[in-house]
């Protein structure tokens, strides 16, 4: 029977080379002024901005990074020697994300990616991880198939309200709406969807002008123009500054001409164009398409279904 080696393997050797200072060579500085050691010869081997680094024509033994943190130096070295990363949280796994994209390490960015895709079950965090993931997007924008994931899951996973005003700041949101008008998402979901966020955005709303927001979302043919509901003159007017930089990446086109109606009654500051157009395009369609665009499934962001459940989905509104 054949007998074990009685050595570690190699990926077993360097793992504990990551903890035997004896073999370093290099210290790192981080943001907060932790000190991290290690060899260079590793850290050119599998990282080129490393390499750029430490292999330059000057021999320096101290390098400053004030741009990572501990935490993110820390993942990254483990990284480096053992192919692994024992810290990954949802927590952390966007810092940890941003450190391989700067230090250009590609299989632990995807390996982040997949941990993020096993371990996102909803909406919120969803929310909470794209937020982050787009405010802290490089000029490459190498962490593409994680934010498409994320923005995907936003869109399917049930969401509030609330989960969308504490984490969509107005840049999210537009890059968002951007990325999934250009996949083709359910146009009057994504409107949904738009409107949610601003309501919960808006300051000192009120239960009365909730029903403003009811009959805007879930407005049907039938509806009576004569029976809707206004909001306050500065409420309309915090509405429209949510709402311009966002209205461009709705396809009102792809709307039904009821809602369109609505729409269009109850938010006059959208440009009378943007109907013009969209009503035009229906004027082209035959009826029996038109009248289809009008059934659509119930949308993931529900937040008038019940009385009850309105203080639960619009606990996040701001006083």
């Amino acid at each position: 029977m054949p007998q074990e080696p009685p050595n570690n393997d190699l990926r077993q050797d360097i793992a504990l080379a990551l903890k035997d200072k004896k073999l370093h060579d290099v210290s790192f500085v981080t943001k907060d002024h932790a000190i991290r050691t290690a060899n260079r010869s590793l850290l050119a081997i599998r990282s080129d901005v490393f390499r750029g680094m430490l292999c330059g024509g000057v021999s320096v033994t101290e390098i400053q990074l004030p741009e990572t943190t501990d935490v993110q130096l820390s993942a990254v070295l483990e990284f480096v020697y053992t192919d692994h990363v024992s810290s990954f949280s949802l927590e952390n796994v966007m810092e940890i994300s941003r450190a391989a994209d700067y230090f250009a390490i590609g299989r632990m960015q995807w390996i982040t990616t997949e941990f993020i895709k096993e371990h996102v079950q909803d909406g919120s965090t969803a929310c909470k991880l794209l937020c982050q993931a787009i405010e802290g997007m490089g000029p490459n924008d190498s962490n593409r198939s994680m934010i498409d994931f994320l923005e995907d899951a936003c869109f399917t996973y049930p969401i509030t309200g609330k989960s969308m005003s504490e984490h969509f700041t107005p840049k999210v949101m537009k890059v968002f709406l951007a990325d999934m008008a250009l996949k083709m998402a359910d146009p009057y979901r994504l409107f949904q969807m738009t409107i949610c966020w601003a309501g919960s955005n808006i300051k000192s709303i009120k239960d009365d002008d909730m029903i403003f927001f009811k009959l805007l979302l879930k407005a049907e043919p039938s509806i009576d123009s004569e029976t809707r509901l206004t909001l306050s003159d500065d409420k309309i007017e915090q509405l429209r500054v949510l709402l311009a930089p966002l209205i461009e990446h709705i396809d009102f086109k792809r709307i039904c001409p009821h809602r369109l109606t609505n729409i269009m009654d109850m938010l006059p500051f959208i440009p009378v164009h943007t109907f013009c157009a969209a009503f035009r395009h229906h004027s082209t369609m035959d009826f029996s398409h038109s009248k289809e665009s009008c059934i659509s499934k119930e949308s993931c962001i529900d937040p008038y279904a019940s009385r009850r459940q309105r203080k639960y989905l619009w606990s996040g509104r701001r006083n």
